[in-house]
């Protein structure tokens, strides 16, 4: 009985413990950025397309667009065309920005 007690206790130990230690690193990586979001889901390759990610990053930032403008023309882009998202995306980011007085 005593030998149960004890390995019960080292198992809820151990559990504890790596808890601990691997709570916090799930925590840290969370979800990605939405320049990562951006660049993977829409198969960046150009340098232009870099460029043209880091000013919509830099515009939802400054709250000049908005991230649910951002993302639902990501969507569209991505049904769109899944080899090629990126060409659908820009334009229509465009579009939208363009009717609510942003030019890109």
């Amino acid at each position: 009985m005593l030998r149960r007690q004890f390995l019960c206790l080292i198992s809820v130990g151990i559990a504890l413990v790596v808890d601990l230690f691997v709570a916090p690193a799930c925590a840290e990586s969370g979800t990605p950025s939405l320049k990562d979001t951006l660049e993977k889901g829409l198969r960046a390759r150009r340098p232009v397309e870099f460029e043209f990610i880091d000013e919509v990053v830099f515009l939802v930032q400054k709250e000049v667009l908005s991230r649910q403008l951002v993302m639902s023309c990501f969507e569209y882009a991505r049904r769109r065309d899944r080899n090629q998202p990126f060409r659908y995306f820009a334009p229509a980011l465009r579009i939208q920005a363009k009717k609510i007085g942003v030019d890109l």
